[in-house]
């Protein structure tokens, strides 16, 4: 059976909107991972032993079946893989005050807000933050992907709570491909949407 996004206190059943694959935009409807909720870099250098957050983050979310940005989400699917030196994912906090979550970080996460979270004026929204260990100096990559089941085949998906009923929307990889990493520790990753002119030059030297 396949899993839905869920509200804090019911089971929604949502007819779900085909998504076309090439109505992606390069700037819309992005899922990220940061160093802060300001998304100013998608690379870190850490201490091995010493826990540091990762932020993830929804940025520009649009919802291409109204010709609208989005204002409220609902509820989000997504799974966090992560490769690389020994490490481990110790927390996840999320922005709502109230939430279901029926996944785990092995299959992924499916989240329903009690109330749905209102995107910054930016056009942004913090989602979560992980906590990572690692516990030795090394490469460790992140991937965000879909969730095993997913609400939309191969996609990771988010509610668009502002349309009546709610919509669920198609959700991609701020790398640009589920193939490349979102983030890195002691690595080097791709451009995302407001990694820093620095970090982009680097990639080409």
């Amino acid at each position: 059976m396949k899993r839905f996004l869920f509200t804090f206190t019911t089971i929604v059943a949502l007819s779900l909107l085909a998504p076309i694959q090439g109505l992606a935009q390069f700037d819309q409807n992005l899922l990220g991972c940061y160093t802060d909720d300001d998304m100013s870099a998608v690379t870190m250098d850490v201490t091995p032993f010493v826990s540091m957050p990762v932020y993830i983050v929804l940025s520009n979310p649009y919802n291409p079946y109204t010709g609208t940005d989005v204002s409220l989400v609902g509820g989000v699917e997504f799974r966090f893989v992560t490769s690389g030196v020994e490490h481990m994912l110790l927390e996840t906090v999320w922005s709502a005050a109230s939430y279901l979550d029926i996944g785990n970080d092995e299959d992924g996460h499916c989240v329903g807000f009690g109330a749905p979270l209102p995107v910054g004026d930016g056009g942004y929204l913090t989602m979560c933050v992980k906590t990572v260990i690692l516990f030795a100096e090394g490469v460790v990559n992140v991937h965000l992907a879909p969730s095993i089941p997913s609400s939309i085949p191969n996609l990771m998906a988010y509610l668009d709570s502002g349309t009546n009923p709610a919509t669920l929307l198609p959700l991609y990889p701020a790398s640009g491909d589920f193939a490349d990493p979102v983030f890195t520790f002691y690595g080097m990753t791709v451009a995302t949407d407001k990694a820093s002119f620095d970090e982009i030059k680097a990639m080409y030297r």
